[in-house]
């Protein structure tokens, strides 16, 4: 088959998504295209939902907060809206190129793609990067609704989701992440002598949060031999910063922006990091303990609450005491396991292969459905 995958520049999540679909579908033998939905409305609508996503993330986090708690509670994607107004428009010219690219399905993994591919008469998905029903997702009229675990069933259908569209499939995640390095292999790579505790720090793929108060924080309360890397993304004055700052530490290692995720994770022992749900999705799949910092709020909250509910991951409300968490995991073999079991639990609902399933089953109800049209 033929898929289109819809993705939205605005933060790296549904970008890794995306190409985690691709890569998969691809392995079963399937052709994959994957395009920014916002180009489908403009080139500056695509630019402004991207460097407006950057700058709200990193400079005003509780903007960020405040507007998804408002779309929690208000129908902003209701027909007639302006914003409903915009994403049909680009839902149109979709449905064009979708038609001119002979296109199967459209895989979608953030709601206003799956809005826009409402009225595409192909095979369609609407894959959540969220441990939660994103506002808007019931106004997406999609073949699939593909949930991160059966807990959040129940919260789409309250919202007129018919309980039959919905499967579980787990967010999806790179296959090297899956393909886990042995703590030996992966320390070698990472040049992290086996001995020494390894603490990854990370902001997600903007550097999001306090970064440089987290990482005093951890000087001052773990033993000396922990070793810390820290994970800067694409937050080159994040990066800079701390090179002046930590020069002469021996014990930290700064990384800018990063394609071995999957190693660092292999050789680390504790993951200090804001719960994105790509980022504890595959601490989950890594069975990698996470202590969780609520920078930017909104649907990370909602990540938050998920793991810390099922005993899978720490929080602090401050460095100091994210810090006692991470000390806390390091010292502690037995909560560790703990917090592993919890990630285990979680990690058993991510299933390519039902990702997979659904996208050619609605692919195949598209071409049966334009057969049976054609014929009468």
């Amino acid at each position: 088959m033929k898929v289109l995958i819809l993705t939205s520049h605005n933060g790296g999540g549904h970008d890794a998504v995306a190409k985690a679909i691709a890569q998969e579908l691809i392995s079963r033998g399937d052709t994959c295209l994957i395009r920014d939905c916002m180009r489908f409305i403009s080139t500056d609508a695509s630019r402004i939902a991207a460097n407006g996503h950057a700058f709200v993330y990193r400079h005003c986090p509780e903007l960020f907060g405040r507007g998804y708690e408002y779309a929690e509670t208000h129908d902003t994607f209701r027909p007639g809206s302006l914003q409903r107004q915009l994403l049909d428009r680009g839902g149109r010219s979709l449905c064009a190129y979708a038609a001119r690219e002979n296109v199967d399905v459209i895989v979608c993994t953030h709601v206003f793609a799956g809005i826009m591919a409402s009225t595409w008469g192909g095979g369609t998905c609407l894959v959540e990067t969220d441990y939660t029903c994103t506002p808007g997702a019931e106004q997406a009229r999609v073949d699939w609704h593909l949930i991160p675990h059966e807990a959040l069933r129940s919260e789409l259908v309250k919202k007129g989701v018919n309980a039959d569209r919905i499967l579980v499939s787990g967010i999806p995640v790179r296959q090297e992440i899956r393909r886990c390095l042995s703590r030996e292999q992966a320390r070698a790579a990472a040049g992290i002598p086996v001995g020494e505790p390894h603490v990854l720090l990370m902001g997600g793929s903007m550097g999001c949060g306090p970064i440089p108060q987290i990482l005093d924080a951890l000087l001052q309360q773990l033993p000396a031999e922990v070793r810390i890397t820290t994970v800067c993304g694409s937050n080159e004055a994040l990066l800079s910063q701390l090179q002046k700052r930590y020069a002469d530490v021996p014990q930290i290692r700064l990384l800018g922006h990063t394609e071995d995720i999957s190693t660092l994770m292999d050789g680390a022992d504790v993951l200090v990091t804001k719960p994105g749900g790509i980022t504890v999705t595959e601490a989950a799949v890594k069975r990698l303990p996470p202590v969780l910092f609520n920078a930017v709020s909104g649907c990370e909250a909602h990540n938050l609450r998920f793991f810390l509910s099922r005993g899978a991951a720490l929080t602090g409300d401050t460095p100091e005491e994210l810090a006692a968490c991470c000390g806390a995991l390091i010292r502690n073999a037995e909560r560790r396991r703990s917090v592993q079991s919890g990630l285990a639990q979680i990690a058993l609902a991510n299933d390519p292969y039902a990702l997979c399933c659904a996208v050619h089953d609605a692919g195949t109800r598209a071409r049966t459905q334009y057969s049976k049209e054609a014929t009468q």
